[in-house]
């Protein structure tokens, strides 16, 4: 396998950094989208008995971009308990105990801000670098996709509330 080192150009890496910056931009644009309107009572909305809910998935975003803010350099937006609350596996937090839901929205926006400067500055040895047999590219990559996928499920909690998507 050839070494991404070795090959990532200037140009390369700049065509990743505008990708990267305009999924960024689609992502954070679609869940402002779909939670519009939503309270947070309607964001403790489940899908099915024992489910998850929209507040548990917004925060997992949030903490989905503070592991990719931290690897860049930057601060956790969404909190000391975070992983404990909203990582892979983790359970939703019950009606009293859920953040509150324009909280959640207000560090996941604040870490929007800081991941979309900071792609816009990671150069071709940045986003070739690897740290435990993966490149930055490919952890922005990644990051990006496992977020689009969530915010994908964010229209059936919409739905759930009884408001109709706001695409298509």
């Amino acid at each position: 396998m050839t070494d991404i080192a070795e090959t990532m150009s200037p140009q390369s890496a700049e065509a990743l950094r505008g990708a990267f910056g305009a999924t960024l931009d689609r992502n954070q644009r679609t869940i402002h989208r779909m939670i519009d309107g939503i309270g947070h009572e309607q964001s403790l909305l489940t899908l099915v008995e024992g489910g998850g809910h929209l507040n548990w998935v917004i925060g997992h975003l949030g903490l989905s971009r503070d592991q990719l803010a931290q690897r860049l350099g930057g601060d956790r937006q969404i909190g000391a308990d975070a992983e404990k609350r909203y990582d892979f596996g983790s359970q939703p937090s019950s009606a009293e105990a859920a953040e509150p839901l324009g909280e959640l929205v207000k560090r996941l926006d604040e870490s929007y801000a800081f991941l979309k400067g900071k792609l816009a500055e990671l150069t071709a040895e940045r986003l070739s670098a690897a740290e435990n047999a993966r490149t930055t590219a490919q952890r922005v990559d990644f990051t990006l996709w496992h977020e689009a996928y969530h915010v994908g499920q964010l229209v059936l909690y919409r739905r759930a509330a009884g408001l109709t998507s706001r695409i298509g």
